[in-house]
């Protein structure tokens, strides 16, 4: 029993002086924390000042396009039948591009040949006792009906034009990655959903004038129209009918587009069955001479001007840097940007080049490559309104006092701020967070003498 008692008073000493071990170790180590944090604490943030290159660019994308260009159009209202080039093609003057629709136009000219024809044929009975004849109000109801014909297909087509280019940018809204893309194709897509209904109600007065007309016709005439009604169709209709029948005998001429000159297609701009926007069927340029397309953002465009030094790159030239300059921005904002035509410097890289490859572009708002700049807070405004930073002037002890320098700012960056001061040097020990400091504090700098 008593070797029992003594086990258990053994046990409990050892326990006690395990516990003050512990919390010995644990006030150590409490003790190494604040001494750490005072020693952290206890210096200054300085800086040497040196030149940096504090140079502000804008990034953007880009396209290696041809110099000069030119847009192949046609002024021809017909739908395209068959495209035969495409972008990167290459053409001789002569080859065939794209071939428009034939047997609409001869449909439409056949039928203004007849509305015409028959309005002259109508006149001259007019000038002779068949004015006020049969023969003479039903030839006045045929032209009628041969009106309410062609426009009802002027109808239609304008309807088919708007359907076409619905489908088309509906398209390309589905496909678009780009958020300026899916705005701009949904804008347009929804330009010409809007106008269908208005159109197709077009369509319905036009055949509801048709067959009014065609009922007419059919009917046996018991009265024959006046001379004055007469005389008003024919000034109202002829001039309009012989200015379209112009103008689709001129796009019969064009129904086949050949290229002018040798080159290279660098964008097709229509696809078999649709209508051309604008007119515009191709662009169509020289190898061997290119520029870059940069696309410009609106947050930038006041930012970009000519001149401005530039420099891009492309998978097909690797990673060095090729110099340019901003020759033209644009005023109109087309295909979701603003667009800067960039004039390449260097001939050796123009050889290597291929049209309508990408180029990621930086374009140098600031160019200072070489400049004195310090951290913002290094920055602060005297009571005089003027610009000053604290520089750490080392005394004859060996401490440092915060010495005020006059300073002028120039270009600002989100971190630093470019000074200009004939007063500092590379190496001036500039002291951070100014605004917590007085001139002639003293300055500790890790590693002085206590």
């Amino acid at each position: 029993m008593k070797k029992i008692r003594m086990g258990r008073k053994g046990r409990k000493i050892r326990s006690i002086i395990a516990g003050v071990a512990v919390l010995a170790l644990l006030g150590w180590f409490a003790s190494l924390k604040i001494n750490l944090e005072a020693q952290v604490n206890n210096y200054d943030f300085v800086v040497p000042l040196e030149t940096r290159d504090i140079s502000q660019a804008i990034n953007t994308n880009g396209t290696v396009v041809m110099c000069y260009s030119s847009v192949i159009t046609a002024d021809v209202s017909q739908k395209v039948k068959t495209v035969h080039v495409r972008a990167g093609d290459m053409v001789r003057s002569g080859d065939v591009l794209c071939e428009f629709e034939s047997g609409n136009i001869d449909d439409q000219i056949s039928k203004l040949e007849k509305l015409i024809n028959d309005t002259r044929s109508l006149e001259q009975m007019s000038d002779s006792n068949s004015a006020n004849s049969v023969a003479y109000a039903e030839k006045s109801n045929e032209i009628t009906l041969q009106r309410a014909s062609v426009s009802l297909d002027a109808a239609k087509k304008e309807y088919d034009i708007a359907n076409s280019k619905y489908g088309e940018y509906y398209s390309k809204y589905m496909a678009a990655s780009e958020q300026a893309d899916i705005e701009l194709y949904y804008g347009m897509y929804k330009k010409y959903e809007t106008s269908l209904d208005s159109l197709q109600k077009n369509i319905d007065a036009c055949q509801m004038a048709y067959d009014n007309a065609k009922f007419q016709a059919n009917q046996t005439v018991d009265e024959a129209h006046s001379q004055n009604d007469m005389q008003n169709l024919q000034i109202s209709d002829t001039a309009e009918y012989e200015k379209n029948l112009e103008q689709l005998n001129k796009e019969k001429e064009n129904l086949i587009i050949r290229a002018t000159e040798d080159g290279v297609i660098s964008d097709c701009f229509v696809c078999d069955g649709m209508y051309p926007e604008n007119r515009e069927l191709f662009k169509m340029g020289q190898l061997g001479k290119y520029k870059i397309d940069a696309k410009i953002f609106s947050k930038d465009i006041l930012n970009i001007h000519e001149g401005m030094e530039a420099v891009f790159t492309t998978q097909l030239t690797g990673s060095d840097e090729i110099k340019g300059k901003v020759t033209n921005v644009s005023e109109v904002y087309t295909d979701g940007a603003y667009h800067a035509d960039i004039e390449i410097d260097d001939p050796e890289m123009i050889s290597v080049l291929k049209p309508n490859i990408d180029a990621f572009v930086r374009i140098l708002v600031s160019n200072k490559e070489a400049v004195k700049a310090v951290s913002y807070d290094s920055v602060f405004t005297g009571e005089d309104g003027n610009c000053y930073v604290y520089r750490a002037r080392e005394e004859k002890n060996g401490e440092y006092q915060a010495e005020a320098v006059k300073v002028e700012k120039g270009v600002e960056t989100d971190y630093y701020v470019e000074i200009i001061s004939s007063e500092l040097s590379d190496g001036d020990l500039i002291v951070g967070s100014a605004e917590e400091h007085s001139s002639g504090d003293k300055i500790k700098i890790k590693g002085m003498t206590e």
